[in-house]
């Protein structure tokens, strides 16, 4: 048996796939997708740099770990990561796709949007479990790429396997009205809204699925459903760590550079921020109800008093604040602030009403977008709002 039907046949077995979905996964060989080089997950916080040409079988077994496999960073302009592993576009983890593939509940004739084609894989497992099904001429998947680099890759691979996928270069934030209306729509990246075009080019019933992010974490998926009035309802689920639109990213600020502290107030917390950041219930409800909140863990000793921080910051940069540590057992940290905003004030209030509410999952939110843009966050109910924006 060839050695990649064998690993492809055992994570097929490890995802728990249901029989139909298997059937296209196992048509649908990842590696064929996947460039020479990839970077995938090797453990504390680093990546592993995975070279079909130096080492073959090493290289196979990679492409067929749940694991994301990196294939660009900085959007290009670097070859290799630095200390901040800013990947820009990646192949997601199988299991995430594949969860995605079951939340779009596709029918035999759906016609699929898909937004961020990245390696091509996503499309081509979408298309061939639709061929086996699609009557009356549909079963289509359109999928957009903004990056010309990586339309070019997918564009080759998904010619070489013969899927008949269609695939356009575009900003996906605009959908691709040259073929709708589409009954889904999948984004294969983080975004922090819904734009008007996707609700437009979906059918009343239809489906969007897409990611969610946050200036504060890249956590939930939405799954929303698209009303006759072209309104948009539904609830998140709680998985989804992908990478951000290049839209949202410009939208949820620049990088940060630590700053001087020179001046700064000083005061006393008890607020352990490093147990909210291990939280990813706790992030999506900071995320949420404070949308220009932002953070940055900073491992650097400074002095015995400060042997590591967390950065909280608005997005403007008006106010800042550093908490810091020496040590993991510590009942009180220290907090320099600076700015006309209490920054860990706020994080511990949302942090304290998340408690109260029973530390909601992201499966308790849900978003409402109305015609014109409105999105309106809700807890347990759509007559239980939060957020309005």
């Amino acid at each position: 048996m060839d050695a990649s039907i064998k690993l492809r046949s055992a994570l097929a077995e490890q995802l728990g796939l249901t029989p139909d979905w298997a059937e296209a996964f196992m048509e649908t060989p990842r590696h064929l997708f996947l460039p020479s080089v990839f970077w995938s997950e090797s453990g504390d916080n680093r990546h592993a740099r995975l070279d079909q040409r130096g080492d073959e079988q090493a290289w196979l077994q990679a492409a067929y770990q749940d694991s994301y496999a990196v294939f660009q960073w900085d959007e290009g302009h670097q070859e290799e990561p630095d200390e901040r592993f800013l990947a820009t576009s990646s192949a997601s983890r199988p299991a995430v796709v594949m969860r995605q593939a079951a939340d779009l509940e596709l029918d035999d004739d759906s016609d699929v949007l898909e937004l961020g084609t990245g390696s091509g894989w996503f499309s081509c497992v979408l298309r061939t479990y639709l061929r086996k099904r699609a009557r009356h001429g549909k079963g289509r998947v359109v999928t957009v790429e903004m990056d010309p680099e990586m339309f070019h890759h997918a564009m080759t691979r998904i010619r070489r396997t013969g899927t008949s996928v269609e695939y356009e270069i575009g900003d996906g934030e605009m959908g691709w009205p040259g073929e709708a209306p589409y009954d889904r729509l999948v984004a294969t990246y983080s975004v922090d809204r819904i734009s008007d075009q996707w609700r437009e080019q979906i059918t009343p019933g239809g489906i969007i699925l897409a990611p969610w992010t946050t200036p504060w974490a890249s956590y939930g998926t939405a799954k929303l459903r698209v009303e006759a009035d072209g309104s948009a309802h539904g609830r998140f689920l709680a998985y989804g760590a992908f990478l951000r639109s290049r839209e949202a990213a410009r939208r949820l600020g620049g990088r940060f550079g630590p700053p001087d502290l020179d001046g700064w107030n000083s005061r006393v917390t008890t607020v352990n921020i490093w147990d909210l950041l291990a939280d990813n219930d706790a992030g999506f409800a900071v995320g949420n109800l404070l949308p220009d909140v932002q953070y940055l863990r900073d491992a650097t000793p400074v002095d015995e008093t400060a042997k590591e921080r967390v950065w909280l910051f608005t997005r403007d940069l008006r106010s800042l604040a550093a908490v810091e540590r020496n040590g993991d057992d510590q009942a009180e940290f220290t907090v320099r602030a600076t700015g006309t905003r209490d920054l860990i004030g706020e994080v511990a209030d949302v942090y304290q009403w998340f408690i109260d509410e029973g530390r909601p999952a992201p499966d308790r939110y849900g978003l409402s977008v109305q015609p014109g843009g409105e999105h309106v966050l809700w807890l347990d109910h759509p007559d239980h709002v939060l957020v309005r924006r």
